[in-house]
């Protein structure tokens, strides 16, 4: 099967390089629809198509001319960069300096902590908070 398709298209693509060859509509009788370049077989329905197989040849004159324009534009671009690259640096050069601004005085200070008594766990009096060596301390009521 794969071979037949393979032949089948190369077939497709020799066929393809000849110019004025005509493109064919071939129905077969399950209905489906395949376009060849060469007339149908003898039990399928087919006829010539108005497809075209050769395409007009570019033009040039027209590429020439977008081609010109797009390099007009990027030296455009270009020049503009160029302006605004100068321009933010006199910007830079010609504002005055920030003066230093005085350095922040800071003054020593520590958080004040107390020592806290912490309940212990209810159910657990060997976990929670506040373990220490010493004597438990009292819980609050």
């Amino acid at each position: 099967m794969r071979c037949a398709a393979a032949l089948a298209g190369l077939a497709l693509a020799l066929a393809a390089g000849t110019a004025g060859a005509a493109v064919f509509r071939c129905t077969d009788g399950d209905g489906r629809v395949t376009y060849q370049d060469s007339e149908c077989a003898g039990a399928a329905n087919g006829h010539a198509t108005s497809i075209p197989t050769d395409f007009p040849p570019p033009n040039t004159a027209e590429r020439t001319l977008i081609l010109k324009r797009e390099a007009e534009l990027e030296q455009r671009l270009e020049a503009r960069r160029e302006r605004e690259s100068r321009e933010a640096a006199m910007r830079i050069a010609s504002s005055p300096a920030p003066a230093a601004a005085p350095e922040p005085a800071y003054t020593e200070a520590y958080p004040l902590y107390f020592p806290v008594a912490m309940p212990r766990h209810p159910h657990h009096p060997q976990r929670g908070f506040g373990r220490s060596n010493g004597p438990r301390p009292t819980p609050y009521r």
